[in-house]
């Protein structure tokens, strides 16, 4: 079994290494976020006199570090489109592997390697201070944006040409969230309909030091939020496989 997830792990290098789209996808965010290190404060110098940006340092956080396990995600949902397209996941089906542990296995993969740029392209970045802790708190719950955004591509699209087009329009479940940053404090809780607005507002009660135990709050709300999520939109997404 050992010798498999080693070649599923080669497997998956040499597709993302191969594919131009799909190593554009995984790096340049990351490439992003080092360089705002030093433009984003140039151009809030520069315009100072007609907006203070750095009142919106976490929403830019947000979009180039802790948006980056959704958009790894979404990686890993065309890849899975295009095994079902090939036959592939069945084939793996009644191989001792299964797809359940196929499906498991690359998640994690996948949600790891978006961790752990999100905590690279963070600290990079260098505009917004959080504590550690709970920086190594948030950083999970944004880990299961993998699995899930996988499965909300995998499971609506019924190929890789339908999951480009569903790709393009996922980002509204994670930017949507961010009108919290611009609500009234209690309004904003309406948007907790987007299982992404529960760790998306971690983050800013972890940036403005709201309350501890709000902030713990969200993060289990949003963790069992998109577990639920996860678990439908997998079934879902085995029935379109079979």
């Amino acid at each position: 079994m050992g010798n498999v997830w080693i070649q599923v792990l080669r497997a998956d290098a040499k597709r993302i290494f191969k594919d131009p789209f799909m190593l554009l996808v995984t790096t340049y965010l990351p490439i992003m976020a080092l360089a705002m290190r030093w433009l984003v404060p140039m151009l809030s110098e520069a315009v100072k006199k007609q907006v203070h940006l750095p009142t919106y340092y976490p929403m830019i956080a947000m979009i180039l570090c802790f948006i980056l396990p959704h958009v790894f995600g979404l990686v890993l949902g065309l890849q899975m489109l295009g095994e079902k397209d090939e036959n592939s996941l069945i084939a793996i089906s009644v191989t001792p592997f299964s797809f359940r542990r196929y499906f498991f296995f690359q998640s994690a993969i996948f949600s790891g390697m978006g961790m752990i740029l999100l905590i690279f392209s963070f600290f990079a970045m260098g505009l917004v201070s959080i504590p550690l802790w709970k920086l190594l708190l948030l950083t999970p719950v944004f880990g299961l944006n993998a699995p899930l955004g996988t499965l909300v591509l995998a499971s609506v699209a019924r190929n890789q040409v339908e999951g480009f087009a569903v790709m393009k329009g996922s980002g509204f479940l994670f930017l949507a969230p961010m009108l919290s940053f611009f609500v009234p404090q209690h309004w904003d809780l309406l948007l907790g309909i987007f299982p992404y607005f529960w760790p998306i507002k971690g983050v800013y009660l972890a940036v403005s030091g709201g309350s501890t135990l709000y902030f713990l709050a969200t993060l289990a709300i949003g963790i069992v939020m998109q577990i639920v999520l996860i678990k439908f939109l997998y079934d879902r997404f085995v029935r379109t496989v079979y």
